[in-house]
């Protein structure tokens, strides 16, 4: 779905530049459209690597840059965890299982998800065991897992980068137009 609406949008852009009207957006989408196309490149050639080893644990994103390399040495690791993430059915009379997540615990109370998409609570368990096996940490399921504060402010960081972006290409389009 994200390649198709980047095409979409490279075909629109494209058909905009080519365009002689001055009624047309020419260069605001530009801007957003780079944010969009390495959002999508990271989607489809980054992985994710996760070491967990007696010394302790790594978790890096590449091979191009989308943040953070976790490095958290093993006495600083409390626990290993997983969790369930559930929404509300459509009727709102139980509720539906979305994923579960795997993911370690610092001694000064920080979460890290290590893996986001296992279908089954068995799949997460073992994963989570095994971790904590390696670690030589405790086995934790969670019930009310905290938003990392880090994990917010690079919300917000990325919002504001597309904030910029649309703000950029504003200022592109009203400059090309003078």
């Amino acid at each position: 779905m994200m390649l198709l609406f980047t095409v979409g949008f490279y075909a629109l852009i494209r058909n905009e530049l080519s365009s002689t009207s001055r009624d047309t957006i020419h260069y605001a989408l530009i801007p957003i459209y780079v944010v969009w196309l390495y959002v999508t490149l990271v989607m489809f050639v980054n992985r994710r690597t996760l070491v967990a080893n007696q010394e302790g644990f790594a978790g890096t994103n590449g091979p191009l840059p989308v943040g953070r390399v976790d490095r958290i040495p093993r006495e600083q690791i409390a626990f290993c965890y997983y969790f369930l993430i559930t929404t509300a059915s459509d009727d709102n009379d139980s509720t539906v299982t979305i994923d579960y997540v795997t993911g370690i615990e610092t001694r000064d109370g920080r979460q890290i998800a290590t893996n986001l998409d296992f279908k089954s609570a068995d799949d997460a368990r073992a994963s989570a065991s095994e971790m904590a096996r390696v670690l030589n940490v405790d086995l934790r399921e969670l019930t009310d897992p905290r938003m990392d504060p880090g994990d917010r402010r690079r919300n917000w960081i990325r919002g504001g980068i597309c904030v910029a972006a649309l703000v950029a290409g504003a200022i592109w389009e009203v400059a090309s137009r003078m």
